[in-house]
């Protein structure tokens, strides 16, 4: 506003939101690298912290680390993302810890629904989150995937869901909490449940 007052003596708010224009150009400039990363080496973006964050009413998922390896999801709210909170697919080495999700996957379909969803992931640590009113709050699975897996990243990482920790979180209201699919040395406890069928 003190630019406009410069200019004309009257203090007043930009008429278009340059936040909204400032954001979306570092997020365009951060996924074209991510991109250009995962093509020159095969691996995704890899060793990101993200911590404290609201990752809120997103029409897809709140918080996207497929392909991507050594995240932590520390913090964070994550409330009514369209299909899910995180979706982790291809996930490797990373902790989801202490976060917050509710209410995620209102327009989920087939096995991608609600909090956490982890399709092939690998040693991934899911511990003290607080789950609410989802239909799924962590789902790991392992599914035939054929294309992605002829990717030179699958081939140079490995498929199917293994090695993960679903560790003392909270479940209020969700139908079905935890779900595993073809999800090898999964380690399940500690966990507490409320209000759940």
């Amino acid at each position: 506003s003190a630019l406009f007052a410069r200019a004309d003596g009257q203090a007043r708010y930009a008429p278009f939101i340059i936040a909204d224009k400032v954001v979306g150009h570092i997020l365009a400039s951060s996924v074209g690298m991510a991109l250009f990363e995962r093509e020159r080496s095969g691996r995704g973006c890899s060793g990101n912290i993200f911590a404290r964050n609201d990752l809120s009413f997103a029409a897809a998922h709140g918080l996207e680390m497929t392909f991507s390896s050594r995240n932590l999801v520390y913090g964070n709210t994550l409330e009514g993302n369209a299909i899910c909170g995180i979706w982790g697919g291809y996930a490797r080495d990373s902790e989801i810890v202490d976060n917050d999700f509710r209410g995620n996957g209102g327009a989920g379909y087939g096995l991608e629904r609600g909090g956490a969803n982890l399709e092939h992931a690998q040693r991934v640590r899911i511990m003290r989150n607080r789950f609410a009113d989802e239909p799924v709050s962590v789902h790991f699975w392992t599914d035939a995937d054929e294309g992605l897996r002829r990717l030179p990243w699958t081939k140079a990482n490995g498929a199917g869901a293994a090695d993960n920790m679903v560790l003392d979180n909270s479940f209020t209201r969700i139908a079905a909490p935890i779900e595993l699919r073809g999800a090898l040395h999964t380690l399940v406890g500690g966990h507490r449940w409320i209000e759940c069928p």
